[in-house]
């Protein structure tokens, strides 16, 4: 994940290997992915705990008969109980883009906001498509002459290299 420039949301899932000083105990991990549970529901007939993207794309499967993939039966989702998510909350993670230098330990119930607002993301310049951290690519558009500036006077976007002072 950590050359992504995805934001984190319903579509992802946090490896384990971002825990920082804790277990990772069965309980936290869903049995589909093998990754930290995010956004958890559970199935009503096992009580097993999955995350919620995980479950989606399972029942989605033309093959699931919409089943439980433990087998229980029929899949019912309910809300996984209080406690699971009290104990998630206080989970302290590394931010996916430690890689390109972020050094925040955050905690789980702020991962989501922190990762996609995080400096360290990469981000495409609008010209020259090159790729920098969020953090860097203020000052690059600034001076990069293959952005398009509107003109208020004709209302063209003119190409910031072929504007004449």
């Amino acid at each position: 994940m950590a050359t992504s420039t995805a934001t984190i949301d319903d579509d992802i899932s946090i490896d384990t290997d971002r825990l920082i000083n804790s277990k990772v105990q069965d309980e936290y991990v869903c049995p589909i992915c093998r990754s930290l549970l995010w956004k958890p529901v559970c199935c009503k007939g096992c009580k097993t705990i999955f995350c919620k993207k995980c479950i989606r794309e399972w029942l989605l499967q033309k093959d699931c008969k919409n089943r439980c993939p433990m087998n229980c039966k029929k899949y019912q989702e309910e809300s996984p109980p209080p406690i699971l998510n009290s104990l998630l909350s206080k989970l302290e993670l590394k931010c996916c883009y430690k890689t390109f230098g972020c050094q925040e330990t955050i905690l789980y119930e702020s991962i989501e906001r922190h990762e996609n607002e995080c400096d360290y993301q990469t981000k495409q310049c609008r010209g020259c498509e090159n790729k920098f951290l969020l953090k860097d690519i203020r000052q690059h558009e600034e001076y990069c002459d293959k952005i398009d500036i509107h003109c208020d006077l004709c209302q063209l976007y003119i190409r910031k290299k072929n504007i004449r002072l």
